[in-house]
């Protein structure tokens, strides 16, 4: 009888990291204690000012560990960064068959039966796209500013790289993340829906999970994230999707005030005005029943939705003049390193706790 036993694939972990030196000390530590530790770590410093740099080569940790420490140029940049320094590391280059890129963000923290779970999910040939379970469990209340996610089954639409694994030809196939994407936003559902249109189908891996908790944020943070919607104007135009940029909630205030002011003193001013009010209030009350919060933050859950969406409206105003919004695609994996990128080559420990 023939051996249908296939070789176990090689796996690779890209981690993206920017002024999070303890978060990334959490996920390289749930890493440690993984089932399975045939892996290696491509970590992408991009452009921190903390103590990332020195803080990662400190450690003991049962695998192989590349830190590349690069000028800040996006999430998209640094996980296309992860993959080129991955294929050098590998010396097969990009054309290896079976060799997979899996991807976590530093903010979450793997199960201990993560990396089995891709195994041998990948171990099916027809394979190409693996999108794990994301949960966020509540460590601490979470404020009205606290970033979380969860997937907690197959998304029906784009899905996020904090929980995926790639095979290594998808991105021969299809080109690495959109580097014109600058900021930490939409630069992963804009490569999902590339992939999708062009025809990959993710297959959802329970077992491979990861717990996203929730993270303390602030006005400020808050305000720095809005700022982040000049990439939905990219996603936008490149994808033709004009809800990318505007939510149901801020169509209905901008609609609703404009129609207001139009038709103040008129008595189809109402419809306007409730329209308003509304959207005011299904925006406020996702803060106000999901979310606990200290008094002070009460009043920002009730100030914010109305503020918000004029921001991004300015945001979206003062983007669309920007160059890098339409400018073509830039998905490259390989050429030259960026000026001043450091790459430090860390093997496994053996005497690694838990090893």
């Amino acid at each position: 009888m023939a051996n249908d036993a296939r070789p176990s694939p090689a796996i690779t972990v890209v981690i993206p990291t920017m002024n999070q030196a303890g978060l990334l000390l959490r996920v390289l530590a749930a890493l440690a204690r993984q089932t399975d530790r045939a892996f290696s770590v491509v970590v992408v410093n991009d452009g921190s000012t903390d103590d990332t740099e020195s803080v990662v080569p400190s450690l003991a940790l049962p695998f192989a560990v590349t830190l590349v420490s690069t000028p800040n140029g996006g999430p998209a940049r640094a996980r296309n960064l992860g993959i080129a320094v991955a294929d050098d590391a590998s010396q097969a280059a990009s054309l290896a068959v079976g060799r997979w890129v899996a991807f976590l963000d530093d903010d979450v923290v793997p199960t201990v039966g993560w990396m089995a779970a891709i195994r041998a999910a990948a171990s099916d040939p027809s394979a190409e796209v693996l999108v794990g379970q994301t949960t966020s469990t509540m460590t601490a209340a979470p404020s009205v500013f606290s970033h979380q996610l969860t997937v907690l089954a197959k998304p029906s639409g784009p899905f996020p790289t904090c929980n995926l694994a790639v095979r290594r030809d998808v991105f021969d196939r299809y080109g690495g993340f959109d580097r014109r994407f600058p900021y930490p936003a939409y630069e992963d559902t804009d490569w999902s829906l590339h992939v999708r249109r062009a025809g990959v189908d993710p297959v959802f891996v329970e077992d491979m999970a990861v717990d996203h908790p929730p993270r303390p944020s602030s006005l400020r943070g808050h305000l720095a994230r809005v700022r982040y919607q000049a990439a939905a104007v990219r996603l936008a135009q490149k994808h033709r999707l004009p809800a990318a940029m505007v939510g149901t909630t801020d169509v209905m205030q901008y609609v609703g005030l404009v129609g207001t002011l139009v038709w103040i003193d008129k008595p189809w001013m109402w419809p306007f005005l409730a329209a308003w009010a509304l959207g005011v209030y299904v925006r406020a009350a996702s803060f106000l029943m999901m979310r606990a919060y200290r008094p002070r933050e009460a009043v920002y859950a009730l100030v914010l939705p109305i503020v918000t969406p004029w921001y991004k409206l300015l945001i979206y105003a003062r983007t669309v003049g920007m160059r890098w919004v339409w400018a073509p695609p830039d998905t490259r994996l390989g050429g030259p390193l960026p000026a001043g990128t450091r790459i430090n080559q860390l093997p496994a420990r053996e005497d690694a706790a838990g090893a």
